[in-house]
Parts: C-alpha cells; sequence; structure tokens
C-alpha cells in the first residue's frame, strides 16, 4: 500500500502532478509552500505547511514526498530540496501519467516525474528527480543524468547520454548517441548534431520579428 503524500511546492508544476494524482486516486495529505494556494480547490483541501522544514514533523515511515518545484536553468532549488530531504532520510515518489507509454526495460530513479504523452523505450535508464515533460519522446538506450529536465516536446534519439543537471528545452532534438556534459542547457528548438561539453549553452539563432504592414 502506498503511503500518504506531502507535496513540495504549489505553482504550475505542482497543479500537473495534482491532475496526475487525483486521477490516479493517490492520498495527498499536505503541501510546503511559502504562500497558501488558495486559487486552486485541490490544494485548499490540504493541510498548508508554510516553511519546507515544517515537512520533518511527519516520520520518515509515515509519508512520502512529491517535489514539485518546476525546473528552469540555473535555478538549483528543485535538486536542493531534494538533497536535503533525502539526507533527513524521506523517500520521494515516482509518478508516471497514465497516458505515458514506457517500455517495460525501463529504469526509473527515485522522484522521477513522466507526465503526459511521453513516450520512453526500451533500455533507457532514467536517474533521480528527473522531469520528463509532456509529449517527450526518449528513444531506447538512452542514459538520462540526476536532475535533468527534458521540456514538452522534446527528442532524444537512441543512445543518447545525459550527465546531471542538464536541461533539454521545447522542442529540441538530440541526434542519436550523442552526449551532453553536465550542467548544459540545450535551447528550444534547438537541434544537436554532436556532442555537447559540460556547461555549454547551445541554442538556435533567435526569431526575427518583423510588424505587419
Amino acid at each position: 500500500m502506498s503511503k500518504p503524500l506531502v507535496i513540495i511546492g504549489a505553482g504550475g508544476h505542482a497543479k500537473v502532478l495534482m491532475d496526475i494524482l487525483s486521477r490516479q486516486g493517490r492520498k495527498v495529505i499536505a503541501y510546503a509552500a511559502p504562500e497558501q494556494a488558495t486559487y486552486n480547490t485541490m490544494f485548499t483541501q490540504l493541510s498548508w505547511l508554510r516553511r519546507d522544514k515544517e515537512i520533518l514533523k511527519y516520520s520518515t515511515d509515515e509519508i512520502q514526498l512529491v517535489n514539485a518545484i518546476g525546473s528552469m536553468p540555473y535555478q538549483l532549488l528543485r535538486s536542493k530540496l531534494f538533497d536535503m530531504f533525502k539526507q533527513h532520510g524521506y523517500e520521494f515518489a515516482s509518478i508516471v501519467c497514465e497516458s505515458a507509454l514506457i517500455s517495460p526495460s525501463v529504469k526509473l530513479g527515485e522522484g522521477v516525474q513522466i507526465l503526459s504523452r511521453a513516450v520512453i523505450n526500451a533500455d533507457t535508464t532514467i536517474a533521480a528527480n528527473c522531469i520528463i515533460n509532456t509529449g517527450t519522446i526518449i528513444e531506447h538506450d538512452c542514459q538520462i543524468g540526476r536532475h535533468n529536465h527534458c521540456a514538452p516536446s522534446a527528442t532524444l534519439c537512441g543512445g543518447v547520454t545525459t550527465a546531471d543537471f542538464v536541461h533539454v528545452g521545447t522542442g529540441a532534438n538530440i541526434i542519436e548517441q550523442l552526449s551532453i556534459g553536465e550542467g548544459s542547457i540545450i535551447g528550444a528548438g534547438t537541434t544537436i548534431t554532436q556532442h555537447v561539453e559540460k556547461n555549454t549553452i547551445v541554442y538556435s539563432a533567435k526569431n526575427h520579428l518583423k510588424k505587419r504592414e
């Protein structure tokens, strides 16, 4: 039997996860956020924890945590909270949307979140605390590092390897057998055709805007 859940965060990503958890009948008992989420009935029915450290009043055997902090480049709050609560002995629940297609041979790390219509194919491994966002495709034999975010509709072809803290932007494409170094950012809509070293930002040419006459 699954343990009750406490959600960390109450923003946009948290709302998406709450939708999935509600459909799956998972029991959420509280959320931690600096401001009360009065705008959403899914949160108003839960206990509100004003500070993250209030989670410590729950026993590690009593609950699982859901890391509902969104992931953006250069923002490390999500990974810091994950590591902090792991040091306290807490376990993070993995969340897999019912519309995602995942091969039985895929290995998912702790706290991984697979959102709507994502596809993850054979013998891929996804390490802890990753977000595989809406419509992302990760092909066979990929190795995805810790604290990665594959944004909506990103495509990683077969045999791609990403190190920790990689952000793959919306609609980006990574060609097969390539590696992406730690801390790198692949900009939205970019197609990667060569290996990317660590701490590298890769983006496509800026859009040119012209007013209608």
